[in-house]
C-alpha cells in the first residue's frame, strides 16, 4: 500500500495525506539533481559510482547498472554542499 498525497522532499520521507496526516513512503528511486548545488555531482574514487545531492539527499547510483541507487538521508533541509574524500 502506498500513500496517496503530496510527497516534501525535506520532511524526512514523509507524504502529507488529504487528511492532513503523514505517513511514511520508501524512496525507492532517484531522477534528477540539484544542479545549482555547486560539486553536487561526483564520481566516487572506485570509478565506478557517482554520488550526486537531490535536495535533502545523497544518491549513490551505480554507472554499470541504473537500478543500483543508495540513499543518505536524514537532513531536514535542502543539502547545500558536498565533497568527497579520495580515501
Amino acid at each position: 500500500h502506498r500513500p496517496q498525497g503530496r510527497f516534501d522532499p525535506g520532511g524526512e520521507g514523509m507524504a502529507q495525506q488529504g487528511d492532513g496526516a503523514l505517513a511514511s513512503i520508501e524512496l525507492e528511486h532517484a531522477i534528477g539533481f540539484t544542479g545549482t548545488v555547486s560539486t553536487s555531482l561526483h564520481l566516487l574514487p572506485n570509478g565506478e559510482d557517482v554520488l550526486y545531492v537531490a535536495g535533502g539527499c545523497l544518491v549513490i547510483a551505480s554507472l554499470s547498472d541504473p537500478h543500483a541507487q543508495y540513499f543518505l538521508h536524514g537532513h531536514t533541509e535542502p543539502i547545500s554542499c558536498v565533497d568527497v574524500s579520495r580515501d
